[in-house]
């Protein structure tokens, strides 16, 4: 039992370090350039720079509503985390927002590269650790819900929205150094999700392969196919749980595994191709 709530402190601990890292990437790069990546950060930044509204609680306020239809669709389970992160990203958010005045880099091109490392660094963290930042994630994961889109294109159509509305309000060059920042924090973000790997394959021994199976089919919505074999030590037979999923359900499918199965060993290698119902033949991502 110590070490599950070690497990589950050291969790929620990285969570918040993740938010802290991502508010810091926006206050100290990009909100001061003006510079627009997507997601409710962004359009707070719109706001921030007509309004001069404090820019925490303006995030916050617009993730409410989103946060209430989420929570219809997907219920509390869903979002307990990623509510956290959502809390706590505000509120670093206004912090460093008050204590750097001004970008570290006048150079609105080194703040884009480095606002995107560093806000990829911190979402990295957050996925990581089985959660989101709220905003257009949420989005995307209803539009994954009703329409079947990939969460790729989900978030494409609502950070490209806010990405062009912050070209239309302010200045045409910043989308381009917009979807730079996006282009960069997404690769930073894969990188510390799965390495250079698009896709993982995943292998299972458990007592409770049964339970750990449906467990995958409700949490992660991934197939799974099951192998017959037996250890090679006591010849036991054992049935062994074999899925592919996409680099942003990892956490989730682990978190799965282990709420069934504590001892269940799990071993995970990098799917360089997968071809096949849920997959793009050149991403290989997941719909």
């Amino acid at each position: 039992m110590m070490k599950i709530e070690q497990n589950t402190v050291f969790r929620y601990c990285a969570l918040i370090l993740g938010s802290a890292v991502v508010a810091f990437g926006l206050a100290g790069f990009l909100v001061p350039h003006r510079i627009v990546a997507g997601g409710t950060s962004g359009l707070a930044t719109i706001i921030y720079h007509l309004t001069l509204f404090p820019i925490g609680i303006l995030v916050f306020v617009i993730d409410i509503p989103l946060f209430l239809w989420a929570f219809k669709v997907f219920g509390f389970k869903f979002l307990a985390k990623t509510f956290m992160v959502a809390m706590f990203l505000a509120l670093f958010l206004q912090i460093f927002n008050l204590l750097i005045p001004n970008a570290f880099s006048p150079d609105p091109l080194l703040s884009a590269i480095y606002g995107g490392i560093i806000t990829g660094a911190g979402m990295g963290i957050i996925f990581r650790f089985g959660a989101t930042s709220g905003g257009t994630d949420l989005i995307a994961a209803i539009f994954r819900r009703y329409f079947h889109w990939k969460l790729g294109t989900g978030l494409f159509i609502a950070d490209g929205f806010i990405i062009l509305l912050s070209g239309l309000v302010f200045a045409m060059d910043l989308i381009l150094y917009g979807i730079l920042t996006v282009f960069i924090c997404t690769r930073v973000v894969d990188i510390i999700q799965s390495g250079t790997a698009s896709a993982k394959t995943v292998f299972v021994i458990t007592k409770y392969p049964e339970a750990v199976k449906n467990a995958i089919y409700e949490n992660v919505a991934r197939g799974v196919t099951v192998f017959h074999g037996s250890g090679g030590f006591h010849e036991e037979m054992r049935e062994i749980l074999f899925s592919v999923v996409g680099t942003y359900e990892i956490a989730k499918l682990k978190d799965a595994v282990y709420s069934v199965d504590e001892s269940a060993f799990v071993v995970v290698t990098a799917a360089t191709e997968v071809l096949g119902e849920g997959f793009n033949a050149e991403t290989t991502q997941q719909k």
